[in-house]
């Protein structure tokens, strides 16, 4: 018995199959390209779908067991165009792309229906946008898909969406989980044109299309932040997962979505249907964690990079005991929750001469962690407490990090010996829904074996705070003197 946890993301897609004790049999990754022109970010979804086949394709023919079921995650917003025949009508727009910022302030009046800001990046701002700038292809449109159900339609020729993927086209009722015919007359669309909302777990229908998989329940996971979230075993309320990968983001439970209230959906906070019924995720993110270290490793030691085996570890041990005066906000793309603010810039403060390459990459880290820490104090003003963090993605393998996480934060972190949570997580739903596993909380049991967790260092508890005070200050005065 095996299961496939798909991963579909902006720049990638990723299959990994699983056995019923959660341990991986194989894997295949294969990436794709972002189109950037003039400003704009778009991807092909017709590319997408046939490295989705390649990946599923390689990892079958490398299985000895027979593939079970399908489960999928994958990014959310970004919307799949298609006619009757099933045919792509054009890229589909990511959500960095710019178009739709004026659009979407007619959403305004929505939001504590949504439960997500009126912002650009979401899928109801760009079909805003293309009624008034693409007229000849919304005419045409048959069914607005976002990429889970673009490739559950792929797959099985149905139309099937989970609540979380539903929730990120900005233009659903979290609380009816159904689409808003209001918002959807706004732009000028319907019900009829959108997938079928379901529950994660849902299986959407059967494999058609490719022969090597034919007959295979394909499942409905989520958007990947959520799948990750279970694929951390993360099930309760007061748990919630750290992604440290390119984007660094706290996704925690909670079981009221009135937590998020309309200022703190203006802050950019919102609220996800979760995997277990009744529950609910928010996302506090910052846009730069390991990508700022991407940048350091390119920009500042480059030379470096080709003299050292690791340079990320070379720099963890150098900096693992060092104490430095910088101070450094990760805004190098602009600035996420709270602030919502795509004019923000990074800043270093604190340079001299004598300023080493192992101060500023120590300073990187520290930023990191303290842009967590404001969104910490966010969320508990809610009345959303997180009493432990599991950790995920590249910057889970760095346990500088991590324990740098925990003696600012104040809280434990943890890891998972599962490096795979976005694949696990749809895995795991996969399994469930063709009876594999008997409940969720089996699956978890199966997949989620702890690994360290890291404490707060109380020695170091006034080095932080004192820090974190001053960094408290660096977004405001920067904006001023940007603005001035």
């Amino acid at each position: 018995m095996a299961v496939i946890g798909l991963d579909v993301g902006t720049t990638g897609c990723k299959a990994v199959v699983y056995n019923q004790e959660g341990k991986i049999l194989t894997s295949s990754y294969l990436e794709y390209d972002i189109i950037a022109i003039n400003g704009n970010y778009e991807i092909n979804p017709n590319i997408v779908w046939d490295k989705v086949s390649e990946v599923l394709l390689s990892v079958t023919k490398k299985c000895a067991e027979a593939i079970d079921a399908i489960g999928i995650s994958t990014f959310g917003e970004s919307a799949v165009l298609i006619d009757k025949e099933g045919n792509v009508l054009c890229n589909a727009m990511l959500y960095t792309d710019p178009r739709g910022i004026e659009e979407c302030k007619k959403l305004i009046e929505y939001e504590n229906i949504t439960k997500v800001a009126a912002h650009p990046m979401y899928t109801i701002s760009k079909i805003l946008w293309m009624r008034e700038n693409r007229e000849e292809i919304k005419k045409r449109v048959y069914k607005y898909l976002l990429f889970e159900d673009f490739i559950i339609y792929k797959l099985t020729g149905e139309f099937c969406i989970s609540f979380s993927q539903a929730a990120r086209t900005g233009a659903f009722d979290v609380r009816q989980s159904t689409f808003c015919e209001d918002i959807l007359k706004l732009a000028d669309c319907n019900k009829e044109q959108f997938s079928i909302p379901s529950p994660s777990g849902t299986i959407a229908g059967v494999v058609k299309t490719l022969e090597y998989l034919y007959g295979v329940p394909v499942v409905t996971g989520g958007q990947d932040q959520v799948c990750a979230a279970l694929g951390a075993g993360i099930q309760d309320d007061g748990e919630a997962v750290l992604g440290m990968g390119t984007v660094e983001c706290i996704t925690p439970i909670y079981s009221d979505p009135d937590k998020i209230t309309h200022d703190k959906i203006i802050q950019g906070y919102c609220c996800v249907p979760y995997v277990v019924y009744g529950k609910y995720v928010t996302y506090a993110y910052s846009y730069t964690g390991g990508a700022l270290l991407k940048w350091f490793r390119d920009k500042i030691a480059i030379e470096l990079s080709n003299q050292v085996d690791n340079l990320y570890e070379h720099f963890n041990y150098s900096v693992q005991d060092l104490e430095t005066e910088l101070l450094l906000i990760p805004h190098f793309a602009g600035a996420a929750t709270p602030y919502m603010d795509t004019n923000a810039v990074g800043a270093i403060v604190g340079l001299s001469v004598a300023t080493t390459r192992e101060e500023i990459y120590r300073a990187i880290l520290e930023g990191c962690c303290f842009e967590m820490a404001i969104n910490m104090e966010q969320l508990n003003e809610a009345g959303i407490i997180i009493d432990r963090l599991i950790a995920t993605g590249g910057g889970a393998q760095s346990k500088v990090w991590l324990q740098m996480t925990a003696d600012v934060l104040q809280i434990p972190v943890g890891v998972m010996k599962n490096t795979e949570a976005g694949t696990a997580g749809a895995a795991m739903l996969a399994g469930t829904a063709v009876g594999i596993f008997s409940t969720l909380k089996q699956a978890v049991e199966r997949f989620c074996i702890p690994g360290d967790t890291y404490v707060p260092d109380l020695s170091r508890q006034k080095y932080y705070q004192n820090k974190y005070r001053k960094y408290k200050k660096m977004y405001t005065s920067i904006k001023e003197i940007m603005e001035g």
